[in-house]
């Protein structure tokens, strides 16, 4: 077997490994996974469903983040939508890897075995949390750039219009990948200018035909973004600062034990520096400048922007495919490269089996919530609400595990302890018919509308307002700026869903002039709300 062939090898046997959990739960406790799966249901089955019909109606434009809502939804009519969704999952898994791979033989050629480590980071905190138009435009920026690259210096028409149609492509899919595929094809066009010096002619002239190819490259793209609602949507960036920014420069390979997490990180950088220090390299000079560039501006980066969250993140964990495309080893020392091999595989195996276990695990949660659904009528509204902690207040954080002794350690990702179970809820509407306020339908990222008179209960970036808020007969103002559909809650809704209940001990005696206890489970609680007068 010749070394390609062994390359695609491991490749595939990496890849096998890397989507085996997602046999291990239909469901997985991905954070807005679910709400995304509802939303591609409504694309695929809204309209012919009398009871979804009547609540969201499809609203195409253009948008830059549809890339899974122009891929899925038309498979579902021969697919299982779990399935359909798990399938979805995988390529989000894997096609930042094959980005990574492709670009890295564009930069180097070759078939070396290093961009296979990759891998090692397909489980990261952007995955956890859902974002899946995110990684797949991860992955097409990478494809992208690797054409471009190997183009850029033949046929400068050829290479434009390649780049050009691969930019377009992009900003349907998510408008970061957009913005990172523009700063790589900056930086080669910029080190390709300086490549001339000291040839003045040929720097103007590579200037000339390198800049109108930026120009026309970037015209396309910036059109479509100033013709879409998302260029309309106020800024109001949020910004954080200090331990919490820190934290997230784990992103790249945070899932659900900080330990793991942490031992996995400095591993990744002993190696780095190992490799470095070696010699054995051979470096991309403009990858090595983009990918110090992104670190160095990456505390300047707002954690918000118009309805986007996350935002610094989403450059650190693509930082984490990246950082494989800056150099490529060479003729490491035997002893050092078995070293890495053995360090990088067990790491490999050892995070994907606990990603396996954890979500095993969290058969239970899901199990329990589809039990407590169960009496749930199709076109009801259900407030779905949140337990903070044992004894907990409306004013205690409800992202700390610390207040929620004995839950599973997947209703939480790593470090950041970011509830992994925000949007389960959605589960109400694929399996019940039932409306939720917290759907994505936002008219800047996602191709629905809520209708009358469920939009006016509508929160399309919402979060689930805690239980006890539901006692108080004068709701704070600042809760109702955050969930402003509370304020009458009683009138508005159908049923009170209480996700993780177990929490909050027996609830069956909660509110009991106001609500109907129905059922309750260990994750899940449900009422029947009595209407007023």
């Amino acid at each position: 077997m010749n070394r390609e062939h062994l390359f695609w090898l491991i490749f595939s046997i990496a890849a096998c490994v890397l989507i085996a959990p997602l046999f291990t739960i239909d469901v997985p406790p991905i954070v807005n996974y679910p709400n995304h799966l509802a939303r591609l249901y409504i694309i695929a089955n809204g309209a012919s469903d009398p009871w979804i019909s009547h609540m969201y109606k499809h609203k195409w434009g253009i948008i830059p983040n549809i890339g899974i809502d122009l891929l899925v939804p038309w498979t579902l009519s021969f697919v299982p939508l779990h399935l359909a969704g798990r399938i979805m999952l995988a390529f989000t898994l894997i096609i930042p890897v094959i980005g990574t791979i492709a670009y890295q033989r564009a930069l180097f050629g070759g078939n070396s075995f290093w961009p296979l480590s990759s891998f090692l980071v397909a489980y990261n905190f952007v995955f956890l949390l859902g974002f899946h138009n995110l990684l797949l435009s991860y992955g097409v920026a990478l494809l992208s750039a690797a054409i471009f690259y190997k183009t850029m210096r033949g046929n400068p028409i050829i290479n434009t219009v390649i780049t050009a149609a691969c930019a377009i492509i992009t900003f349907f899919i998510h408008i970061v990948g957009l913005v990172l595929l523009i700063a790589i094809v900056s930086i080669h066009k910029l080190f390709y200018i300086v490549e001339a010096l000291p040839n003045w002619k040929r720097v103007g002239r590579a200037t000339f035909v390198h800049g109108c190819g930026f120009v026309i490259v970037v015209l396309g793209p910036l059109a479509l973004y100033l013709a879409s609602p998302l260029a309309a949507t106020p800024s109001a960036n949020l910004w954080i600062f200090g331990i919490d920014k820190l934290k997230f420069l784990l992103s790249p390979v945070l899932n659900y034990y900080p330990i793991l997490d942490l031992i996995t990180a400095g591993c990744l950088i002993v190696i780095y520096i190992a490799c470095i220090t070696s010699g054995r390299i051979i470096i991309s000079p403009p990858v090595s400048v983009l990918a110090a560039a992104m670190f160095i501006v990456y505390p300047y980066l707002p954690f918000g922007t118009k309805t986007a969250t996350y935002v610094d993140v989403r450059f650190v964990v693509f930082l984490g495919f990246l950082i494989f495309c800056v150099f490529v080893p060479r003729e490491l020392p035997r002893p050092m490269m078995l070293a890495i091999s053995i360090s990088l595989i067990s790491l490999f195996l050892l995070r994907t089996g606990v990603v396996a276990r954890v979500w095993y695990d969290q058969r239970q949660d899901l199990a329990d919530l589809r039990q407590t659904i169960k009496p749930i009528e199709p076109g009801s509204r259900v407030l779905v609400v949140d337990v903070p902690g044992r004894e907990g207040d409306i004013s205690k954080r409800g992202d700390d595990p610390a207040l929620q002794p004995g839950v599973r350690i997947g209703r939480y990702l790593s470090i950041i302890e970011t509830q992994t179970y925000w949007h389960i809820a959605s589960l109400v509407l694929i399996e019940r018919h039932a409306f939720w306020p917290l759907l994505f339908s936002s008219d800047s990222q996602q191709p629905l509308i809520v209708l009358p008179p469920y939009k006016e209960i509508s929160v399309p970036n919402g979060n689930l307002p805690f239980y006890q808020g539901l006692a108080l007969n004068d709701i704070p103002p600042e809760q109702l700026k955050r969930f402003p559909y509370i304020a009458n809650w009683r009138s508005l809704f159908d049923y009170v869903l209480v996700v993780n209940a177990g929490v909050a001990g027996d609830l069956r005696n909660f509110l009991p002039d106001r609500l109907e206890f129905l059922n309750q489970t260990g994750f899940a609680a449900l009422f029947r709300i009595k209407k007023k007068g």
